[in-house]
């Protein structure tokens, strides 16, 4: 006999397999089962309606955000361009023009026109790079400094539609449980920048002004320095502070360090943009160029330069290169310049007094370079004008003037700058651009 029944048979003999009893079976079906289904169809297909609802009614405030976060973003660039040159309320009005020509979702009918409220919508102040913090003007920075209308570089956004404004969005399904419409807003903020290393006036770790001094700009170009129409581009630049005392003018930007402000008493006045620097300056040291001709000269008489025998140049970019141990000038001493000179100085520079000629005329700053060697002091001062550059941002550079008026006419860049009495530095345009092009760009 075969296992399987062998196995089948003791099975039943125990009792392991009973006999099951068959169901009665209805002609359509289990009447509970069938109630069941429907009422799970009946559930499943609310939860679908409410799931595709929802769908529409987050896709239309989607739609809302995206239009409103787009007319704040062309606003706010539009209206942070203006800051560094126009008066903010010029500002403001550009940046409502600029968003209504926009148009976003409200009610519940199609998009219409963004409309920015100028009081509350547009708020004008001062963002660091630094900490990357909005501050408004008139509000206090946590370090003490309390926003003004000049050092604003940034301005906030807020587009809305809202209940209160009657322009909320309007909900379609959502009605079904009470909710009708919706709050939306789109938020921009926007930082107008200018600037990097090419600034005309600096003292890199800071500077400050006494006195009755003032800072401007003229072409040389085009023609020699007229007091009585003076450009206003005459800008200063630190990663420091720049504080002014006195009677000091700056007609131009003063631009503080990244975390720096500028200051002003007694009847001191910048005429011009204060909004800190977006990243440091940097002014590495000018080695002596090979082949740079030695020349020892104890300070005192006459200096010609070149000196007979030396090349002649006459190309801006390629001067002839002088290394001396020191410039100390008083009295009557003179200092000669022909063609493009530039002079290295390894000991400290002291014109004080004497003359300093560029030949021949007009007067060019741009041709005599002098340039400070490592650290140490660099004077300027006496009566008249100098014509040069100044290259020293490892030295302490201090102009000063006696008696009469003294005056720099071309650039300087020195580690510290001090500008005192009766003194000023008259920037020169004929050079490329001080602080480059202003640029807007979203920050938030």
């Amino acid at each position: 006999m075969p296992a399987a029944k062998i196995c089948r048979r003791i099975a039943k003999a125990r009792g392991l397999f009973a006999p099951v009893e068959p169901r009665a079976h209805h002609a359509y079906g289990d009447p509970a089962r069938g109630g069941f289904a429907i009422l799970y169809v009946g559930v499943i297909l609310l939860a679908a309606f409410a799931l595709v609802s929802l769908a529409v009614d987050m896709g239309r405030l989607r739609v809302a955000r995206l239009q409103l976060s787009t007319a704040a973003d062309a606003a706010a660039i539009a209206g942070v361009r203006q800051l560094p040159v126009v008066k903010h309320i010029e500002a403001t009005t550009e940046a409502v023009v600029v968003a209504s020509e926009n148009t976003a979702i409200q009610g519940t009918g199609n998009a219409v026109t963004v409309t920015l409220q100028a009081a509350s919508d547009v708020e004008i102040g001062l963002y660091r790079f630094s900490t990357e913090k909005f501050t408004k003007v008139g509000s206090t920075e946590p370090n003490g400094h309390t926003v003004r209308d000049s050092d604003a570089n940034a301005m906030h956004v807020t587009a809305w539609r809202s209940d209160a404004r009657g322009t909320a969005v309007g909900l379609f399904f959502a009605r079904a449980i009470g909710l009708n419409q919706m709050d939306v807003r789109g938020e921009a903020t926007a930082v107008v920048r200018g600037g990097g290393s090419g600034f005309g006036i600096v003292g890199i770790d800071w500077v400050q002004m006494n006195g009755n001094t003032k800072t401007d700009s003229y072409n040389a170009a085009a023609g020699p320095y007229d007091k009585n129409n003076p450009n206003h581009n005459g800008t200063v630049a630190s990663n420091g502070s720049i504080s002014m005392v006195g009677t000091s003018d700056i007609w131009g930007d003063a631009r503080p360090g990244v975390d720096a402000s500028v200051s002003t008493t007694g009847q001191a006045t910048v005429h011009g943009w204060t909004a800190p620097l977006e990243e440091p300056l940097n002014y590495p040291p000018k080695p002596i160029p090979a082949g740079a001709i030695s020349v020892t000269w104890p300070g005192s008489g006459k200096l010609s330069l070149p000196r007979a025998g030396d090349p002649v140049s006459n190309d801006p970019d390629n001067p002839t290169n002088y290394v001396l141990n020191k410039i100390k000038m008083k009295g009557g001493d003179e200092l000669n310049i022909s063609g493009y000179v530039a002079i290295y100085v390894t000991g400290d520079i002291d014109i004080g007094g004497g003359s300093v000629a560029n030949s021949p005329p007009p007067q060019l700053p741009a041709r005599l370079l002098l340039v400070k060697v490592g650290s140490g002091d660099v004077d300027l001062g006496g009566n008249g004008q100098l014509f040069a550059h100044v290259y020293a941002p490892q030295a302490d550079v201090r102009l000063h003037g006696t008696g009469q008026d003294f005056a720099l006419c071309g650039w300087v860049i020195g580690k510290t700058l001090d500008v005192k009495g009766n003194s000023a530095i008259h920037y020169d345009e004929s050079l490329p651009s001080p602080s480059g092009p202003r640029r807007a760009s979203l920050v938030k």
